[in-house]
């Protein structure tokens, strides 16, 4: 069979989402799989449970107080460095976690099971790897949000100080400025999309199959891009159309099946904080931890939702992307199902 176009790909990318999660079907690593997949595909669902009756006391502008009184303020700079590097490491950390669950999501489908245990184990050096080569590339592209920058301050440098002779603004200057601009942040934005889909969708089953290097992967991925230019954009505007609808959809769904159980939530907040809402001693603070169990509760609820309808959705964004290329690249195709591997005779499974 030869290769498969981005719509062709759906069918089987919606059998394989259904035998991962369904046969058989376990609660647990439903939601571990789901939350992991979500996570990693970036399919976000806010499903945010919200009150403005939750009141944690004086407890935070005491402490802050007290850190005001205490610290130095050459001391207080030191911190904030220090606090700085840590958010720093904090960030990468996050990052390459992120990275690595997309490996354990893209084993998980491989395998048509929800456990994440082996695949996360078995790409460590792979995913440190991709890490690495993401990181650099979304350096590059930082560099590029640098220039629009520099580009917006000389841009309201010159509609500021042009003027007409009547002393007010130009209106053809400003007009001048602002349509290049936006070309260049849609531009930009469609560069950070790019490489997303790229090292996310076409990069990394090289790394993962043949423990291969980025820039190794590019090359391959490069000339198929090249060789099959229509397929692949209509493959980039089907995965663009995918987050513009099915995300919003799957965000009504949820709230609508979700709503009423925040609404039980935030009314039983508001409800025991006005009875408590003189309370002193150990009645303030047992309201306060009611409160905290509340703000975990929704917390729990939430990503429990985004989890349960976001995750479907991003294991066949992972299927979908595995399909349509796999059905280009032999070693991933032959994993999947031989009857969309690459017909290659004696070829090299890279080619």
């Amino acid at each position: 069979m030869g290769p498969l176009s981005s719509s062709a790909a759906i069918p089987p990318a919606l059998r394989r989402m259904r035998n991962v999660f369904l046969r058989p079907f376990a609660a647990g690593p439903f939601f571990r799989c789901a939350l992991a997949a979500v996570i990693a595909e970036s399919v976000v669902l806010n499903f945010r449970y919200v009150t403005p009756h939750l009141d944690f006391g004086e407890v935070s502008a005491g402490v802050q107080g007290a850190a005001a009184g205490s610290l130095h303020r050459s001391a207080s700079i030191v911190l904030l460095g220090i606090a700085g590097l840590v958010l720093v490491d904090v960030v990468l950390l996050a990052w390459y976690a992120i990275v690595r669950l997309r490996f354990t999501v893209f084993h998980a489908v491989l395998c048509e099971s929800p456990g994440l245990r082996e695949g996360w184990r078995r790409y460590a050096k792979p995913a440190d790897r991709l890490f690495r080569a993401t990181l650099l590339a979304t350096l590059a592209n930082l560099t590029l949000v640098g220039v629009l920058a520099g580009f917006i301050a000389l841009g309201a440098n010159t509609v500021i100080n042009v003027r007409t002779p009547d002393g007010k603004y130009d209106l053809g200057v400003f007009l001048l400025m602002f349509f290049p601009t936006i070309a260049f942040a849609g531009t930009i934005v469609l560069v950070f999309v790019l490489t997303h889909v790229v090292f996310h969708d076409f990069i990394l089953p090289h790394v993962a199959l043949e423990n291969c290097t980025a820039r190794e992967a590019w090359r391959v991925v490069r000339k198929r891009i090249r060789a099959e230019r229509e397929a692949f954009f209509s493959y980039f505007l089907l995965r663009v159309l995918f987050a513009i609808v099915a995300g919003p959809v799957l965000w009504v769904i949820g709230f609508a099946i979700l709503w009423p159980v925040f609404w039980m939530l935030g009314t039983s907040a508001a409800g025991y904080n006005a009875l408590l809402a003189d309370a002193t001693g150990w009645s303030e603070v047992f309201r306060i931890a009611l409160n905290v169990v509340m703000l975990m509760l929704g917390a729990a609820l939430g990503a429990a939702g985004a989890a349960m309808f976001g995750g479907p959705m991003a294991v066949f964004l992972r299927a979908h992307a595995m399909y349509f290329y796999g059905s280009r690249y032999k070693a991933l195709g032959e994993l999947l199902e031989p009857r969309v591997a690459v017909e290659v005779a004696g070829g090299d499974s890279t080619q």
